[in-house]
């Protein structure tokens, strides 16, 4: 294209200033330039002979002879769509969601801008016009070279085929096998045999239906996707067509590429959302039917609220155990409204996004904690403190005030969220790792943070269980100097492996005596008061240190006196979970310093949950549980 450009002003007429002059004959160089790439396309992907060649040094020399300013619009276009254009040839590892019609649109269009752009640049009279114009030009190809050796290498070297007529596709790759094709391998290339529509993306076409979820091998994964994208382009690269998306009343809408077709269950994103003909109307759960019978988790199905501009939907992986799920199911804290699902701790994928969404993108594994709304425009909204909001909005048991519908927990199928309460899960958190820290990590990681935990502080975190690891685990992560306070010595072999320097068992006659007036901040997380010494406890605080109390047990709290902080002018106050900033900052620290919680993993059923909840009546759970298995209790 670039050549073809360049030896065109031979031909013009040098008075030529319009560019509407001239717009027929440059139409004309502009198709015969789309008829030899599809030549050169044809005669590297269609060849009736085996063709060994590496794919990373073709694919450059492609670009960098035909399209060398191609790539940049689609990069261009898809970073303000906040997709990663970048990793589409390395689909089998990365979650990029663009269609591929799009990404050969954007191409053909920067195809035809540098065209006109060169030809209406060397024909203008202008000297300043043309420095202008070759600045411009310049600019674009540097930017476009420093695209192109940004790619990701494709891996091995590959070895593509193609039949006439069945045109299979085979590949060779370091420890898969020299010269053998997909259907010899039985089933290495995931997209052997499979629908393949240019309205898709690589890495949706890669996923499949959920049943075809395994472990592949990833070099002739790559493989298989490079040669899916030359097969692509070259059905694509004379037209670019609008193609529609595949909805419940168009099924028959697919499009055909290389002698395949697309699976009509694929997701496909179109203007921000995504349309699945198997995304269902209604999700089911767990509900617990009344107080009386809060144990019994009937399975249920219910209609979720209208899909929004801003909404999210999530296919729910797993879901952490609270206290405050038993506390609220089973009457302690009042009355809810039945049935209910709760959990609110949930970690799953995204399947569908409203179309103005820019926090999270389909595919994507995100995690929702125990707040889902707030209004966004009060004082508190606006300084980071969204979690005290006064039209908060929480993930189970309250009413959305516009519709009426009372949210449900994560003891379900799906759940829809705005997308602001939507937190990415970082690559090295495992989903049951990361799932109890968006209730029970940000509740305590918050005022730790807020109060300054970290290198030359002294810590205390009192009481040792679901809330109270996680607080000596991100108070270590931090820096600090932490502290165990618990009734017994029980737990204190667990305390210093998850990092405390030790224990302090207020059971002890004169527990409070050695570290008097040592501890710069204190945070509570018993879910009990009795016995409560609340006046030895503010004792341990350094002048003006904190007392944080985010425990929430039931029965009728806590008395307290003037004269039980006075002496050091403690200050004595809680916190709410944790803004997103913060959500945000512990799951990264999270991966960054290997934080894990204790946490036991629980398929989720009527009987699994009612395991969770005995063993939260019992305080035996050490130190946190997660209800998995979703797939197998809901459906893939």
């Amino acid at each position: 294209m670039l050549l073809v450009g360049l030896s065109m002003p031979r031909t013009m007429p040098r008075e030529a200033k319009s560019p509407l002059r001239g717009f027929r004959h440059r139409a004309a160089i502009t198709q015969s330039s789309l008829q030899i790439q599809l030549i050169i396309l044809r005669r590297l992907t269609m060849a009736s002979q085996r063709v060994a060649l590496r794919l990373p040094v073709a694919y450059r020399a492609f670009f960098l002879l035909i399209e060398p300013l191609s790539a940049l619009a689609g990069a261009f276009y898809n970073h303000f769509r906040q997709q990663r254009y970048l990793e589409l040839l390395d689909a089998a590892s990365a979650p990029s969601q663009v269609p591929l019609s799009t990404s050969v649109a954007m191409s053909q269009l920067a195809n035809m801008y540098l065209f006109f752009a060169i030809n209406e640049a060397l024909v203008l009279r202008s000297t300043w016009d043309l420095r202008v114009w070759r600045t411009v030009l310049l600019v674009l190809l540097i930017a476009d070279l420093g695209h192109l050796y940004s790619m990701k290498e494709l891996g091995p070297r590959y070895t593509t085929t193609s039949r006439v007529g069945t045109r299979e596709i085979g590949e060779t790759c370091r420890g898969c096998g020299r010269g053998r094709r997909s259907s010899e391998r039985g089933g290495d290339a995931p997209l052997r045999g499979r629908r393949i529509s240019p309205s898709l993306s690589l890495k949706k076409q890669l996923e499949g239906p959920p049943t075809a979820g395994r472990r592949r091998d990833a070099d002739a994964v790559r493989g298989q996707t490079a040669a899916v994208v030359f097969f692509v382009l070259l059905q694509t690269n004379t037209s670019t067509r609008r193609h529609d998306a595949f909805s419940a009343d168009r099924p028959e809408v697919i499009a055909k590429a290389g002698g395949h077709q697309a699976d009509a269950d694929t997701a496909v994103r179109l203007r921000g959302t995504i349309y699945n003909m198997a995304y269902p109307e209604k999700f089911t759960g767990f509900q617990s039917p009344s107080a009386d019978k809060w144990l019994e988790f009937d399975k249920n199905s219910w209609t979720p609220r209208p899909f929004g501009d801003h909404d999210v939907d999530i296919k729910i992986e797993c879901c952490g155990v609270c206290a405050s799920d038993k506390h609220t199911i089973s009457g302690d804290w009042g009355g809810c409204p039945y049935p209910l699902a709760v959990g609110h701790e949930v970690v799953g994928k995204v399947l569908k996004v409203g179309s103005k969404v820019t926090l999270a993108k389909v595919g994507q594994r995100v995690g929702v904690g125990a707040q889902v709304w707030s209004c966004g425009d009060c004082r508190r909204c606006k300084s980071d403190n969204e979690t005290y909001c006064t039209q908060q909005i929480d993930a189970y048991g309250a009413p959305y005030l516009d519709t009426g519908y009372t949210t449900q927990g994560g003891y379900s199928s799906h759940t829809r969220i705005h997308e602001f309460w939507v937190y990415p899960i970082p690559e090295k958190l495992p989903s049951a790792e990361a799932a109890p820290m968006l209730c029970a990590g940000i509740t305590v990681y918050s005022p730790l943070k807020r109060f300054g935990a970290g290198p030359g502080k002294k810590v205390g975190i009192v009481g040792i269980g679901g809330l109270g690891h996680y607080g000596v685990l991100f108070a270590k992560a931090l820096g600090a100097d932490v502290w165990a306070i618990s009734r017994s010595r029980a737990k204190e072999a667990d305390a210093k492996k998850m990092g405390a320097i030790g224990l302090i068992a207020t059971g002890e006659k004169g527990w409070d005596e050695e570290h008097k007036g040592t501890f710069d901040l204190i945070i509570n997380t018993a879910n009990s008061f009795d016995g409560f010494e609340l006046e030895k406890y503010l004792s341990l605080l350094d002048v003006h240190g904190r007392w944080n109390s985010v425990g929430l047990p039931g029965g009728d709290g806590i008395s307290i006196k003037n004269q039980d902080f006075i002496s050091n002018g403690c200050f004595i106050g809680t916190t709410h979970l944790g803004s997103r900033r913060e959500m945000l900052e512990m799951l990264e620290l999270a991966a960054d310093k290997g934080v894990q919680g204790w946490v036991e993993e629980i398929p989720i059923s009527r009987e699994g949950l009612q395991k969770a909840m005995e063993k939260l009546e019992k305080s035996s759970v050490r130190y946190r549980s997660c209800m998995t298995g979703y797939d197998e209790a809901f459906g893939a």
